[in-house]
């Protein structure tokens, strides 16, 4: 009965002036309080990317933590700030209407915030499917991997505006491209996540078959510039080790080095045999079955 309610007020309203904003984009902040997490800033864009709705809200309870790093949220900011949740309705009732679709990122948890229900929803974090569910991508990622973009980067926390066009951005382009654009699993390799963090050299060490996939794993980085990926195919597991030490031991500015070995007991062993180790080393042996080995260079 109340989602019936509410259709009929939505088409009710809708009814009486023009829908001027077909699909909007949502992102809300949040602080601690003495009643757990409550809406602090709420940031509504349009398509056109323009904000028609940005406001600081006063929570119900007192701050306990204002937490800076991911809200933007100071003190300072707050001073001062006396409208409710009950304001924010009010405009919400002004802008979205049943037939809005109402979109975002992990869209429940702003919904959640904002205590407000809404049949029409489109959110980022399910739209683009993560390999392994129910894990989910962040934001970041995502727009830095289909946006070419580096959001979240600054050093007084997230900016819901900046969250919203993120999301918003991601929608109009999975529009563009079509339904099958960020449907499927498009896992990368950890070489190209590591030349997205910025001018990283990588190296990956893996049999012929695994590590071919791989050999195109260069890409651009948030910095403009080229991070190379080493991938080194290999026959064995035995070249495999002496690979990854290569780059692990020398002085090249190599930032990550990953190897899987497939019989880790037995390389071992051949090591062990044909170069003997003091019997007081306390090493502990690994047991068999596929491994995976990452070393940090200097």
């Amino acid at each position: 009965a109340g989602t019936s309610a509410w259709e009929s007020y939505g088409r009710s309203v809708a009814a009486e002036a023009p829908l001027l904003h077909p699909i909007l984009a949502v992102d809300c902040e949040m602080c601690e309080t003495s009643d757990g997490l409550e809406l602090t800033r709420v940031s509504i864009i349009d398509h056109h990317m323009t904000p028609v709705l940005d406001m600081l809200v006063k929570p119900k309870h007192p701050i306990t933590n204002y937490l800076t790093r991911w809200s933007g949220i100071t003190e300072e900011m707050m001073e001062g700030v006396d409208t409710t949740l009950e304001d924010v309705h009010a405009h919400l009732r002004r802008l979205v209407f049943t037939d809005t679709i109402l979109c975002g990122h992990s869209l429940e948890n702003d919904l959640h915030a904002l205590k407000w229900i809404h049949p029409r929803v489109i959110d980022t974090s399910v739209l683009y499917v993560h390999p392994h569910p129910p894990s989910k991508h962040s934001l970041r990622s995502l727009s830095q991997r289909h946006l070419a973009k580096t959001i979240q980067e600054a050093s007084g926390g997230h900016d819901s505006i900046e969250d919203a066009v993120a999301a918003m951005e991601l929608i109009l382009l999975r529009i563009e491209k079509g339904p099958e654009y960020g449907a499927q699993d498009q896992t990368e390799s950890v070489c190209q996540l590591v030349a997205r963090e910025g001018p990283k050299e990588s190296a990956m060490v893996d049999r012929r078959t695994l590590a071919a996939p791989h050999s195109n794993a260069t890409v651009a980085s948030k910095k403009k510039s080229s991070a190379p990926a080493h991938v080194v195919p290999t026959a064995n597991d035995t070249e495999t080790f002496a690979s990854l030490g290569v780059y692990s031991c020398s002085s090249q500015s190599t930032y990550l080095a990953c190897a899987q070995v497939h019989d880790v007991t037995t390389v071992l062993t051949r090591q062990a045999e044909s170069s003997p180790v003091d019997a007081s080393d306390s090493h502990a042996q690994p047991s068999g079955g596929a491994e995976t080995a990452a070393v940090e260079g200097a």
